[in-house]
C-alpha cells in the first residue's frame, strides 16, 4: 500500500507496518533491515511536499511511540536511497486500547 493508505488504515485501528530490507551501505557493509508500526496520527510531508511519511512507533537504536514519522525512524535507510515499503493486515485484527 502507499504511505498515505498505511496512515489511513492505522487511523482506523487496522495494523500497518513500514519496512526496508537489509542493504549495503556506502562502505560495502551490510545494514540490517528495519520495521516500524504505523500508528494513528497525521504523519508529515517531506520539505519538498512530494513524499508522505506516516506516524510511527519503533524500538531499536532510536525508540519512540509518540507518532514520530517514518522520515525520522528510517533516516539511515533513506540516506542510503532505500525505499520504505508499507503493508497492511486487512484481516480481522484490530488495535484496541486497553
Amino acid at each position: 500500500v502507499t504511505a498515505e493508505e498505511a496512515q489511513a488504515y492505522a487511523n482506523q485501528g487496522i495494523p500497518a507496518i513500514a519496512t526496508t530490507p537489509s542493504y549495503k551501505d556506502g562502505s560495502g557493509g551490510t545494514v540490517s533491515g528495519h520495521m516500524a508500526m504505523i500508528i494513528p496520527g497525521s504523519g508529515e510531508w517531506s520539505e519538498d511536499g512530494k513524499t508522505f511519511y506516516p506516524s510511527s512507533a519503533q524500538a531499536g537504536n532510536l525508540n519512540f511511540d509518540d507518532g514520530t514519522s517514518t522520515q525520522t525512524g528510517f533516516k539511515g535507510a533513506l540516506e542510503n536511497k532505500q525505499e520504505i515499503v508499507y503493508y497492511v493486515n486487512e484481516g480481522s485484527y484490530e488495535f484496541i486500547q486497553p
